[in-house]
């Protein structure tokens, strides 16, 4: 299979466009009890990818805390990949979520993320303080025309 054929393959597989989004995050896996710290690498409608330190099997059960100021974000979902990345040693992971809830929690985590940054870009363009509220509005009145759609 040539370089094209393989993209075009991988690319046929997925069935959610993903957005990158690093944030820290803290994952559990539900079988051990264990407790381990990372950031998302991306996030897409159907689940969210992330680094982890071991390697985990298909199907595993994991939940996901994903924390924003004040408020923290919980996910529930399972494995859906794992493959060990060599330069790191570390683990891609993906998790597919288990339920409606989880994909509009970490899609409203995803959000507020991106309102925080946008707040901060607008202030440096502007020279000025921007509200959190001010750069909601402005974000909202910008991309809302692209979500309409999921609704």
């Amino acid at each position: 299979m040539g370089r094209s054929e393989v993209n075009s393959y991988r690319m046929e597989k997925r069935r959610f466009f993903r957005h990158p989004l690093q944030v820290p995050i803290q994952y559990y896996e539900v079988r051990s009890h264990t407790i381990d710290n990372s950031s998302s690498i991306d996030l897409s409608q159907g689940g969210l990818s992330f680094m982890a330190e071991r390697f985990f099997s298909k199907g595993t059960l994991m939940d996901v805390s994903i924390p924003v100021k004040e408020e923290v974000f919980r996910i529930h979902g399972q494995v859906a990949y794992c493959n060990r990345v060599t330069e790191s040693g570390r683990y891609r992971t993906g998790l597919a979520f288990r339920d409606p809830t989880s994909a509009f929690n970490a899609k409203l985590a995803e959000q507020i993320h991106l309102i925080k940054a946008y707040q901060e870009k607008l202030s440096q363009e502007r020279n000025e303080e921007i509200t959190e509220e001010e750069a909601a509005r402005a974000w909202i009145a910008k991309y809302a025309k692209h979500f309409s759609h999921l609704f």
